[in-house]
């Protein structure tokens, strides 16, 4: 008994509309996981830039979080930029309390 896949356009809609929900259902259940203080980093700046990596999935282009060992170097990296932003000191602390370093989060 042979199997032929059904190639019609419906079927082929119908299975691309569902890797959609799972893709949103997905990223909705990434964001919930991620803290609070990085919840609300502004688009298209320099913070989202060294927290979050672009990454092109079929439809859609997603933003996924850097881990805190390339988070840490950006941004330092920025601090040298702007020295007097108090922010920058307080994300980098919070990094590094991702990473256990807590001597290097008491000294920001």
């Amino acid at each position: 008994m042979k199997y032929f896949l059904d190639h019609s356009s419906e079927h082929t809609r119908l299975l691309l509309a569902g890797m959609a929900v799972v893709s949103i259902v997905a990223t909705l259940g990434a964001m919930a996981e991620l803290p609070a203080w990085i919840r609300n980093v502004e688009a298209n700046s320099a913070n989202e830039a060294v927290f979050f990596r672009r990454m092109a999935l079929p439809g859609a282009t997603v933003a996924f979080r850097r881990p805190p060992s390339e988070t840490r170097p950006a941004l330092t990296e920025l601090i040298k930029a702007q020295p007097h932003n108090a922010e920058l000191y307080s994300l980098r602390a919070l990094e590094d309390e991702q990473q256990l370093d807590f001597t290097a989060a008491e000294a920001d």
